[in-house]
């Protein structure tokens, strides 16, 4: 695991509804920026480091699997409420077992 691996994946992803509401909405209008959680949510792993090709639900809007929020994608939650993903996946980067830790509220 290098540092780019830990920039990647050791965060918190505070999101609601209204949140990605608004970006969904608004992605494409001029000097729109979004939220620092919904660019770095992760949707796709990166294969070649043995990573799955999709870690995070989200809104694939042109079917291709990759996970591109200036086009207009977004993460797909449950609930109204802020929900705090965490991840700590990948641990050791070794073994079968690859698996998400995910917190919902609802």
């Amino acid at each position: 695991m290098d540092d780019d691996f830990f920039t990647r994946y050791y965060q918190v992803w505070k999101l609601d509804q209204t949140m990605i509401a608004n970006h969904a909405a608004h992605w494409a209008d001029p000097g729109y920026e979004a939220p620092h959680a919904i660019l770095t949510w992760p949707g796709n792993g990166l294969v070649a480091n043995g990573e799955p090709a999709r870690i995070a639900p989200f809104a694939d809007l042109n079917g291709n699997g990759l996970y591109e929020p200036l086009a207009g994608e977004y993460p797909l939650i449950r609930g109204t409420k802020p929900s705090i993903p965490y991840n700590t996946a990948f641990p050791t980067m070794v073994g079968p077992t690859r698996s998400c830790n995910w917190i919902w509220a609802s």
